[in-house]
């Protein structure tokens, strides 16, 4: 499976869409919403199953590595009969 990674097309909202080959899959951002203090970025997934919503990441890396592991682990569940 190929994941890949483009930037958002909202000139409002600073991050990246995850796509598995051409499907949209989820998100990572900047949620200028959290204090200063918290680890601001937030990774979504779009997958039926998984956790929508997770926040608390201090980089964009470690958000899109946690996304990362979320689609793959999905797609060897959906393998799996």
């Amino acid at each position: 499976m190929n994941i890949t990674w483009k930037p958002m097309n909202d000139p409002y909202v600073q991050g990246e869409t995850c796509y598995a080959g051409k499907w949209k899959v989820g998100e990572i951002y900047f949620d200028s919403g959290r204090r200063a203090t918290t680890a601001p970025y937030t990774a979504t997934c779009i997958l039926p199953g998984a956790r929508k919503k997770t926040v608390g990441f201090f980089t964009t890396e470690e958000a899109k590595n946690f996304l990362t592991r979320v689609v793959q682990w999905w797609f060897a569940q959906a393998d799996q009969e």
